[in-house]
């Protein structure tokens, strides 16, 4: 049943001032910090939780929270565009698709796009190349993010005659009409229609892409698909296994890589491609004796990398040239004694992360200005009592393109 709309207006509740200073001494810091903070941020935090179908987003620029609406379930996942303006929630009673209103001049609330709304039991997506693939009836409909708010439906499809699909099709190269698809425990890599090469993936349940290089969790091992470009411009996509044996507890892409990382051997390892294979790295976090990671990741564009530890601290690597020192972050609000890991939610953006806290209940932002150190923002917001996240992702602006615009505009 769905949960009443009047149960509570916001999701959230602000318990104290939600402090503009970033816990430093410095009083230029301080004064930097004090100014207004109105649309320079332009990062929203979607939530989901666990117990109910609130849907709500917390908006950094307006240090506020309002509820955007009901879920067709309870506990479900959010999966996040590739352009970070939109977001698909995926529940065991279908698909919504949720607009950040960040796209739009001037911007606008977020909201459901409810003329997209799947309703199908269990429903597979994932997201490949700024498109949302969901697998329906044995065919792979592609939702292209760009077009999300003026569309109706998905706007294409990858259909194979006679063959049932078994998980979603992954656009490898779309001008090069390169796709993974998958059925009879395979994937099978295709070109013009035409099957490449096939390889072992039994049971197929998740998938990671980042540009030419897609991750994919099998039964049997995480496989990896890579697209190579030779000399003569041609794209040809090659496979294999990496991590065989190993649990993935999750991941996210960032720049060139896949950042993974497993709560079962304590390790957290950023892959990239190299030709027709992969190459792995180990970012190189200081873990002390008997600490152990909740989560990591990395921001959009591989300049950081951040690990939440089970003492109810955090870690975050500066991956750039800055020469920066690792940052070490206390989540003050935190009673240690009941902090768990399975309490914890993690969301990246490109100068931000956001941390939840289910046992503390409190929402965490760490962040960077302008090059410099990465920090605890402010005071922890405090979350509701008894309420408790599922899955959370950072929609974001594009600075880029505001910039772009402004151009436009200008000349």
């Amino acid at each position: 049943m769905f949960a009443q709309r009047n149960r509570k207006i916001l999701f959230l509740a602000i318990t104290s001032a939600l402090l503009s200073a970033c816990g430093s001494s410095d009083d230029s810091s301080s004064s930097s910090d004090d100014h207004d903070h109105s649309d320079e941020y332009g990062q929203r935090l979607v939530m989901a939780e666990q117990t109910s179908q609130d849907i709500s987003v917390y908006d950094r620029d307006e240090a506020s929270v309002s509820l955007v609406g009901q879920a067709a379930a309870t506990a479900g996942q959010l999966l996040k565009s590739d352009d970070g303006l939109s977001a698909a929630l995926v529940t065991a009673s279908g698909v919504q698709f949720i607009s950040s209103g960040l796209d739009t001049e001037p911007e606008t609330d977020p909201v459901f796009l409810d003329a997209l709304t799947v309703t199908q039991d269990d429903p597979q997506m994932v997201m490949t190349e700024n498109h949302f693939a969901l697998l329906q009836d044995g065919v792979t409909e592609f939702y292209p993010a760009e077009d999300l708010t003026s569309a109706n439906g998905p706007e294409e499809d990858f259909t194979l005659v006679d063959i049932t699909q078994t998980f979603p099709a992954l656009i490898l190269d779309e001008g090069e009409s390169l796709y993974a698809a998958f059925y009879n425990d395979q994937v099978h890599l295709y070109s013009d229609g035409e099957i490449l090469s096939s390889h072992t993936c039994t049971s197929p349940s998740a998938a990671m892409q980042n540009d030419e290089l897609v991750l994919i969790q099998c039964d049997e091992a995480l496989r990896y698909v890579v697209v190579d470009e030779d000399d003569s411009d041609v794209h040809t996509a090659y496979s294999g296994t990496t991590f065989t044996g190993e649990t993935v507890s999750g991941w996210n892409s960032g720049g060139d890589y896949i950042l993974l990382y497993s709560t079962d051997s304590n390790t957290v390892s950023m892959v990239y491609p190299h030709g027709d294979h992969t190459h792995s790295s180990d970012p190189g976090f200081s873990l002390e004796e008997g600490q152990n990671i909740c989560a990591a990741a990395l921001n959009d564009e591989a300049t950081a990398v951040i690990a939440v530890y089970d003492d109810a601290t955090a870690e975050v690597l500066d991956l750039s040239d800055s020469g920066l020192d690792p940052a070490s972050i206390s989540l003050s609000e935190v009673d240690s004694a009941s902090f768990s890991c399975d309490d914890i939610q993690l969301a990246a953006g490109s100068s931000a992360f956001m941390i939840t806290d289910n046992s503390g209940g409190h929402l965490y932002t760490v962040d960077s200005h302008d090059g410099g150190a990465w920090h605890l923002h402010g005071s922890a917001l405090a979350l509701s009592s008894g309420i408790a996240i599922q899955s959370t992702v950072m929609l974001e602006a594009d600075d880029d393109d505001e910039d772009d615009d402004d151009d436009d505009h200008d000349h």
